[in-house]
């Protein structure tokens, strides 16, 4: 399941070469909290 959150400024929004930017810079964000209830650690 692929799901992705930047935390930016309201009214921010991010392209597509800003996102992939980001991802290649600091790679994947923590899963919000709501999502460990269901995913699997390797």
């Amino acid at each position: 399941m692929s799901h992705h959150e930047f935390t930016k400024p309201h009214g921010v929004r991010m392209s597509d070469e800003e996102w992939k930017a980001q991802m290649a810079q600091e790679g994947e964000p923590a899963p919000a909290d709501w999502k460990r209830d269901f995913l699997i650690t390797e």
